[in-house]
């Protein structure tokens, strides 16, 4: 594991609430009259569990029952490959994205704040006896540079402190001074 994307609220720049959501909280705005929310199912999508989670933090924090409505709701539920159309095409006025996702749709955002750190995780792996385990190694070299990880986060990808899951000492050797440097 090596990044994280946040998760945000992406709004509509047009949205009669759009205002609101840039100066107000995020959870209180939500919750008006009229404002059309989507979230990818958390049945089928990692990223519907976390909104899940967000408004059902918020709804346990500030004891709202229209948070806590909008959790069990299928109301503005979406497939995830459409959501980005809805909220462009105005059906939305704001939708839960990873901040990666809003970044190359150049949609508006809004963060959840310190109370709400949810996040997409990326992992990068060298699969054992890879075809070219020497250019593999490579780019997860150039993935974790400055350089790599300017690039990463002008997308809203951010480095994380790296985790290495099962034995180090089947970390390729050309990448083992790159973990110990992070």
């Amino acid at each position: 594991t090596f990044a994280a994307s946040p998760l945000v609220i992406g709004y509509n720049p047009n949205s009669s609430f759009a205002t609101d959501l840039a100066t107000k909280p995020w959870y209180d705005v939500i919750t008006k009259t009229g404002f059309q929310l989507g979230r990818t199912d958390p049945a089928t999508d990692p990223k519907g569990v976390l909104a899940v989670s967000a408004l059902d933090k918020a709804a346990k924090l500030f004891h709202s029952p229209a948070l806590r409505a909008i959790t069990t709701s299928t109301a503005g539920v979406f497939p995830e490959e459409t959501l980005v159309g809805r909220l462009q095409a105005g059906q939305l006025d704001a939708g839960f994205f990873y901040a990666v996702e809003a970044s190359a749709a150049k949609i508006r955002t809004v963060s959840l704040g310190n109370k709400f750190e949810y996040h997409a995780s990326y992992t990068v792996t060298i699969l054992n006896q890879a075809p070219d385990e020497q250019a593999a190694a490579a780019f997860v070299t150039f993935l974790l540079s400055k350089r790599g990880s300017a690039i990463l986060s002008k997308a809203g990808i951010t480095l994380t402190r790296i985790r290495v899951t099962g034995s180090r000492s089947a970390v390729p050797k050309a990448l083992r001074a790159v973990l110990h440097s992070k």
